[in-house]
């Protein structure tokens, strides 16, 4: 309810019986923006309902469109329109941290921190209810979690937001899961010559004529959700809610599951990631739907 303070005090001003509607409308617009629905949408998607058109007169429906219009676009809830782990974890995430704090959504997959990472700002700009980010150095600052059977699904989902330091070194990894310093096994987002990769099973080797990777190339200092996806099938990679260019990849061998740990900030072989990265989560699937709808929550 506390999304709902601002509104409700503008509501407060329409006279019955319309008041009756208004409040109506403020449960059904906190609904939609939890949701992950932006709330220029979700203010769209209620005004159309039959019910509010028919049941009000001229000046009733004009008391709930500005009673609605003066729901704030930031502020409420966790510090934006949002509740952006009330948006996430409905989709089942088999691991989800919200850094720097080093449990998981789970409680069986806790992080260790190497190098004592330092926190930033959060990289989501709703609903991170003062949440921060961790911060990785490129000298020595990572985070990992010991190897489960949870942490190796057939098919998987990799979800983080990640913002790359321009001065960031060649290999710098922001999550990986490999036992091999030649990364030919598992899984891992890494920078390679200026693009960041979402790579299965090889970051570089081709498969059958198709790479196992795809790139997208970000911009230095900018906060990005990236989330990559390995499906019986084919990969993917979604940058801010889109899939990329290049997207998907054929790539139907199964994942060469790694027995080393999940690294957030490091390859295993000493390749250390460099900038922000925030609200990591893995899932067994994640369809590009949900994927926008995390994106929004993150920014709406």
């Amino acid at each position: 309810m506390g999304t709902l303070n601002a509104y409700y005090t503008a509501a407060a001003a329409v006279p019955p019986p319309d008041r009756r509607w208004v409040v109506g409308a403020g449960y059904k617009l906190d609904e939609y923006v939890r949701m992950g629905y932006p709330v220029a949408t979700a203010r769209s998607a209620i005004l159309s309902l039959p019910s509010y058109a028919n049941a009000l007169n001229t000046a009733g429906l004009t008391a709930t469109y500005n009673a609605i219009d003066s729901f704030p676009s930031g502020g409420g809830g966790g510090g934006g329109s949002t509740n952006y782990p009330g948006v996430v974890t409905p989709d089942s995430p088999i691991s989800y941290w919200r850094l720097p704090a080093t449990t998981d959504s789970a409680g069986s997959s806790p992080l260790t921190f190497t190098g004592s990472p330092a926190t930033g700002a959060s990289l989501i700009t709703a609903g991170s209810g003062g949440n921060s980010s961790l911060v990785l150095d490129g000298v020595d600052d990572q985070a990992s979690a010991a190897d489960t059977a949870a942490l190796n699904p057939a098919t998987i989902a990799v979800e983080a937001w990640i913002n790359v330091s321009a001065t960031i070194g060649s290999f710098g990894t922001f999550v990986a899961k490999t036992t091999s310093s030649s990364w030919n096994d598992g899984w891992g987002l890494m920078w390679v010559s200026g693009v960041l990769r979402w790579w299965v099973n090889s970051y570089n080797v081709q498969n059958a004529g198709a790479a196992n990777h795809i790139d997208f190339t970000p911009s230095f200092g900018q906060a990005y959700h990236i989330v990559g996806i390995k499906t019986a099938s084919q990969i993917q990679m979604f940058a801010n809610g889109t899939e990329v260019p290049g997207s998907p990849v054929a790539l139907t061998a199964a994942i060469a599951s790694s027995a080393g740990p999940l690294l957030m900030g490091n390859d295993g072989a000493g390749d250390l990631g460099k900038g922000f990265i925030d609200e990591v989560a893995i899932y067994s699937s994640l369809s590009a739907a949900r994927i926008s709808a995390h994106y929004a929550a993150g920014i709406s």
